[in-house]
C-alpha cells in the first residue's frame, strides 16, 4: 500500500508549469486489448513517444496479434483464427475546457494480416490489407508507488481493406470445409471496422497519463511569459491603432466641415449638371444606336438591290436562251426547206435530161428508119 499523499499524485490533476524532459524508457508503454483476448487472440502493442517533453502529443504505436491455434480431430463449427501486424500515428489531445486526467486521440492505421471468421453457415477466410483512422480515449485507472502507471482506453478504428475472400461452409456428412467461392484481390466496398479497443495500457517512469501530452502554454513557463508578452504587445498595438484611428477620424470630420461649408455645391445644381451628363450619355447612346440601325437599313437595301439586279440578270439569260433556241430552230428549219428544194431541183433536172436522152434516142431511132 501507498500513502495518501501518493494516492493524490495519482488522481488530481498536476498544475505544474514546467516542461519534464522523459527518458528514453518512460516514452514507451504497452497496450494490451481485451476484446481480443475474449476472442482467444493474444495481442500486444508498444507505443513511443516521438518527443520527449511533457508537451509533446504525437507517438507511433506498432503492435501484432495472433489467434490461439487449435488442433483438433474434428474441423469445429465456429472458426476465429486472425493474425495481424500493424502500425499506427498517434496525435493526443486534451479538452480545454477541463483540466481532467482523460485525453483523446486520433491515428493514422495501416496492417496486413490473414483472417479466418465463420460464425454463421459460412464462413470467410483470406489475406487483408488495411488503411484507416482511429479514435478514442485514455482514463488514468491506477498508480503504483514505483511511479508507474495503468490506463484503461476505448477506441475503434474503422477504414478501407484491399482483400481478397474465399467463402467456404463445413459439410455436416463428411466434416470437412467446402469452398464455394472465391473472390480474387480487390477493394472492399464498403468500410470495415479493423478493431474495437477496450483495453489497457502500462507505463514506466514517474510520468503518468495526466502529466503528459499537455498543451504547451500549461507545461512551459518559458513559452507561457513569451506568448503573454507577444499577446500584451499585440492589444496595446491594437489599443495605439484604434486611438489613432479616432483622432484621424476627429480631425478629418472637421477638415470635411469647413471644406463643405466653404466650398459645397447646391444641391440643385448638383443634381442638374448630373441629368445634363445623364442626356448627354443618353443622346450619345441613341445616336450611336441610330448609327447602328442606319448602317443596317443601307446594307439591307445594298443586299435588295443586289438580289435584284441577279434575277434581272438571270432573267434576261433565260430569254436570251430562249431567242437562241428559236433561232437555231429557224436555222434548221430553213436547212431543212433548202435540202427539200435541192432534191426537187435535182429529180426535175434528172427528169429532164433522161426526157432529153430519150427524145435524142428516139431521133436516131427515126433517122435509121
Amino acid at each position: 500500500m501507498y500513502s495518501g499523499k501518493l494516492y493524490a499524485q495519482f488522481q488530481l490533476v498536476d498544475s505544474k508549469a514546467g516542461v519534464d524532459s522523459l527518458s528514453f524508457i518512460e516514452r514507451f508503454s504497452f497496450h494490451s486489448n481485451a476484446v481480443d483476448w475474449i476472442c482467444e487472440t493474444p495481442n500486444v502493442d508498444i507505443e513511443f513517444d516521438i518527443r520527449g517533453n511533457s508537451w509533446g502529443r504525437w507517438s507511433v504505436l506498432v503492435g501484432a496479434k495472433h489467434s490461439i491455434p487449435v488442433w483438433t480431430n474434428v474441423n469445429p463449427y465456429y472458426v476465429l483464427n486472425n493474425k495481424e501486424a500493424h502500425l499506427e500515428l498517434r496525435k493526443y489531445w486534451r479538452s480545454h475546457s477541463s483540466r481532467l486526467a482523460a485525453v483523446y486521440y486520433w491515428g493514422l492505421r495501416g496492417s496486413y494480416g490473414n483472417f479466418d471468421i465463420k460464425l454463421f453457415e459460412f464462413g470467410n477466410r483470406g489475406k487483408a490489407l488495411f488503411a484507416g483512422v482511429s479514435l478514442g480515449t485514455v482514463r488514468q485507472l491506477y498508480g503504483y508507488p514505483s511511479g508507474n502507471s495503468l490506463d484503461v482506453e476505448f477506441g475503434i478504428t474503422v477504414g478501407a481493406a484491399y482483400a481478397d475472400n474465399t467463402k467456404y461452409y463445413r459439410e455436416s456428412s463428411t466434416n470437412r470445409y467446402v469452398t464455394e467461392s472465391v473472390i480474387a484481390s480487390r477493394i472492399v466496398p464498403y468500410p470495415v471496422i479493423n478493431e474495437i479497443r477496450a483495453g489497457l495500457i502500462y507505463r514506466f517512469g514517474n510520468f503518468p497519463l495526466f502529466r503528459k501530452f499537455r498543451r504547451r502554454y500549461d507545461a512551459d513557463t518559458e513559452y507561457r511569459n513569451d506568448y503573454e508578452d507577444r499577446l500584451a504587445k499585440l492589444r496595446q498595438m491594437r489599443i495605439e491603432k484604434h486611438n489613432a484611428d479616432s483622432l484621424f477620424n476627429m480631425v478629418n470630420g472637421y477638415y470635411v466641415h469647413c471644406y463643405d461649408s466653404v466650398y459645397s455645391i447646391a444641391d440643385k445644381e448638383m443634381r442638374e449638371s448630373m441629368r445634363i451628363a445623364q442626356d448627354e450619355y443618353r443622346q450619345e447612346i441613341l445616336a450611336k444606336k441610330a448609327a447602328i440601325a442606319e448602317r443596317k437599313k443601307a446594307a439591307k437595301e445594298e443586299r435588295h438591290a443586289a438580289s435584284l439586279q441577279k434575277r434581272e440578270e438571270r432573267i434576261a439569260e433565260k430569254k436570251a436562251r430562249k431567242a437562241n433556241k428559236i433561232a437555231e430552230k429557224e436555222t434548221k428549219k430553213q436547212e431543212k426547206e433548202n435540202a427539200k428544194l435541192i432534191k426537187k431541183e435535182e429529180k426535175i433536172a434528172k427528169k429532164t435530161l433522161e426526157k432529153k436522152q430519150k427524145d435524142n434516142a428516139n431521133r436516131r431511132k427515126e433517122t435509121l428508119l
